[in-house]
């Protein structure tokens, strides 16, 4: 057991403040976001008129505060996923910078998708330092009809940890490491021990501020979850995607998000992600190559899942720690093997990895203790933007090489001339179902 260095290990539930970060208090109107939830469930209405179509204007218009879009000044989009783009505003009123999730409708007679008011009324009940926070929920105009767009304005972060590892990488020391991760396993620990669980953590969907502070975003695919029940697998984005997962067992646990956060720490320490699949079969075969091929030993019960009957796999013996070893200091490399670990039954709960002496050898910076960031900041959707503008410009590349940019477009990344080959079809989770 590694030396505490004179701190008192601690993880029962203690709260953010007591970790040493400071506590931000929430501005949100819950009457009035309350009464938006439910006149977004109910649009449009289901009752229709004798030509079958929508009559959006019979449920009464909710206080939406008398707040409109046109408070607000977008200055610049900044993401864009399924179901929504966000833009970085101005409140005209307070004159405070903050982000503005754009909630899309392709078609009216759908509603609001699942995945937008789930998200909604998960941020509404979260209330956590770590956690991003619902402020407000603004329509484009002051009358609102069942199909048209809404904005939830939440507080702005200048980066996501895609822009940080992409523009910081060089200034990354291992004290940022350090703060980071124990601010994201706060947040996750604190969901869990919550009932709820996240389905999508990667790094876009991390946002951190120029002064340190880390918030985990994007809920459109988190729930509440119970141990026991069964939910769709088709979650979590490919290369973050647990093993459970990708074997199709829907009785999985709080442990997927765990395995995700493994692979955020491979990626925050290395600059390179672990697994970079193309598809399902192609993610389980470099899994097995790095951690080693699931057996009746280390994974007891994995030989009775169809896939594995399917699937013929080489017996393989984990090179995770060799990989490694040069790369890592032997504490982080410790949690990452139990980040890693392939049954989850075994993996490392949150409340564990707080507790892990990777955060007691010494001290954990607070925030405030790192040196700031400077400028703009910078986010995955920013960045992919600069590298496709940048490859088109090339002369060398012809017009087979930019039909194939612009159908990986969304999900290719700018480092050695490679592409990220998760596109939307194989690897980008959807999940229409609700479940």
């Amino acid at each position: 057991m590694a030396s505490d260095g004179g701190l008192k290990r601690r993880h029962n539930g203690a709260s953010a403040e007591s970790a040493g970060f400071p506590r931000m208090e929430r501005t949100a109107s819950m009457a009035a976001i309350n009464e938006c939830i439910r006149f977004l469930e109910q649009c449009p209405a289901t009752t229709t008129d004798p030509n079958n179509s929508p009559i959006n204007n019979i449920v009464p218009a909710p206080n939406f505060n008398g707040r409109t879009l046109e408070d607000f000044t977008i200055l610049k989009q900044v993401g864009r996923g399924t179901y929504g783009e966000v833009y970085k505003a101005m409140d005209k009123v307070s004159h405070s910078t903050v982000a503005l999730k754009k909630l899309l409708v392709n078609n009216c007679n759908e509603g609001y998708p699942v995945t937008a008011l789930r998200e909604i009324k998960i941020m509404q009940h979260l209330d956590h330092v770590n956690i991003a926070s619902l402020d407000e929920i603004v329509p484009t105009a002051e009358s609102v009809n069942g199909d048209d767009p809404v904005y939830l304005v939440m507080g702005y972060m200048d980066n996501d940890l895609t822009g940080v590892t992409k523009k910081y990488k060089m200034l990354l020391t291992p004290d940022y490491h350090r703060c980071y991760m124990k601010q994201l396993l706060e947040a996750i620990f604190y969901i869990h021990k919550n009932g709820v669980i996240h389905r999508d953590i990667k790094l876009a969907n991390i946002l951190v501020s120029n002064d340190g502070r880390l918030k985990l975003a994007d809920w459109g695919l988190s729930r509440s979850w119970k141990p026991g029940q069964k939910y769709t697998t088709k979650v979590v984005t490919l290369w973050y995607r647990a093993p459970e997962l990708l074997f199709n067992i829907a009785h999985y646990s709080t442990a997927i998000d765990m395995w995700s956060l493994g692979c955020i720490f491979v990626e925050l320490l290395t600059g390179d992600a672990p697994f970079r699949g193309d598809t399902e079969a192609d993610m389980l075969k470099r899994i097995f190559r790095l951690c080693g091929t699931p057996n009746e030993e280390n994974w007891p019960g994995i030989s009775q899942t169809p896939i594995f009957k399917e699937m013929k796999f080489d017996e393989l013996p984990s090179i995770l720690e060799d990989k490694y070893s040069k790369e890592l200091q032997p504490l982080e490399l410790d949690l990452l093997k139990q980040l890693l670990t392939l049954d989850p039954r075994k993996r490392i709960t949150a409340k564990d990895a707080l507790d892990h002496d990777y955060f007691w050898v010494s001290q954990v910076p607070k925030p405030s203790d790192l040196p700031p960031f400077y400028g703009e900041g910078s986010h995955e959707y920013e960045l992919k933007l600069e590298a496709k503008s940048t490859l088109e410009k090339m002369p060398r590349f012809e017009q087979v090489h930019r039909d194939e940019l612009e159908r990986r477009g969304r999900n290719h990344t700018y480092k050695n001339m490679t592409f990220n080959r998760n596109t939307q079809n194989s690897g980008q989770p959807k999940n229409k179902t609700g479940q």
